[in-house]
């Protein structure tokens, strides 16, 4: 799990791959963003049809505050669910249990830095 802290609104890199067992070639996978209040979808990705291994990096915008990639559970939390919602934590489908594969390859890169491994505010200087 990868920890980081945001000052402003900022675009964040996050990359990973679909190795694992139970990810499903071509099908649909959400990452979402624990909230108080549930889930929010903050990006889709399909699972590659020509390899469970293969790569992916895609960005997203978050407002500022403190966040966990690949940790499932809480508030601030960002992680995978399949398209039925199931992220694989306790008892879930196997694309459930796919999405928690996915989820566990995360990592986060801010634009122009080096890859964050924990806790550093990014973009406190107002550039990223």
């Amino acid at each position: 799990m990868e920890s980081f802290t945001l000052a402003a609104q900022s675009a964040v890199a996050l990359t990973g791959n679909f190795a694992g067992a139970d990810v499903v070639d071509g099908n649909l996978y959400y990452i979402v963003l624990g909230t108080s209040n549930g889930t929010q979808v903050i990006a889709q990705i399909h699972a590659a049809k020509f390899s469970t291994g293969a790569a992916f990096a895609l960005t997203v915008s978050l407002p500022a505050g403190s966040y966990n990639v690949g940790r499932i559970g809480t508030a601030n939390d960002i992680y995978f669910v399949n398209a039925a919602g199931n992220s694989g934590g306790g008892v879930s489908s196997e694309e459930g249990q796919g999405a928690a594969n996915i989820t566990s390859t995360l990592s986060v890169r801010t634009r122009n830095a080096p890859f964050v491994t924990s806790g550093p505010t990014i973009g406190a200087r107002g550039s990223l």
